[in-house]
């Protein structure tokens, strides 16, 4: 019998991003904001707004390295921002998107986007887990990025990735 499902707010998957790779994100988002059909792309244009960015008085006026950094803090902290950040990426990773849902698809594994509003995952799965369904994708696929594939992975199945050691009731504890 399956156990029950363990949410884990959007935050705790800071636990298991590196700097580089959340920068990568999150300039991407800035990229695809602007045209994104995403249902939270106005919210979180909106949120993006009030975010300071040291040197420039406004956020949109700031390079956009800049900005990808300065929104760096609101994404660590602030479960809404990063439930409207990963549906904005989402819709600007489309293409890979749907060959990971093929893929899980194919390895029967249940999809369930993860919903802005919803501020959390619906239920976790272990990092080695994820990383390593990343790997068997990217081996049957070429050229997609592991750690791109991954987020997707959680990202489509709205289950968050848990360090062994770190369980997620500590990333929860930590959000508060």
């Amino acid at each position: 019998m399956p156990s029950e499902p363990q949410s884990v707010p959007f935050v705790g998957i800071n636990d298991c991003l590196r700097e580089d790779f959340l920068f990568r994100v999150l300039h991407r988002v800035l990229e695809s904001l602007p045209t994104s059909p995403a249902p939270s792309s106005a919210a979180l244009t909106r949120a993006l707004a009030s975010v300071p960015v040291d040197g420039f008085r406004q956020f949109k006026r700031a390079p956009r390295g800049l900005q990808a950094r300065a929104a760096m803090s609101q994404f660590r902290s602030s479960g809404v921002f990063v439930g409207r950040a990963l549906e904005v990426w989402l819709e600007a990773n489309q293409t890979l998107a749907a060959a990971v849902e093929e893929f899980l698809v194919k390895q029967e594994i249940p999809r369930e986007r993860i919903q802005a509003e919803a501020g959390q995952f619906r239920d976790r799965w272990g990092l080695d887990e994820v990383l390593r369904l990343a790997d068997l994708f990217c081996a049957e696929q070429g050229a997609a990025d592991r750690d791109d594939v991954a987020l997707l992975l959680c990202c489509l199945t709205s289950r968050a990735p848990v360090t062994v050691g770190r369980p997620a009731e500590a990333a929860a504890e930590d959000a508060q």
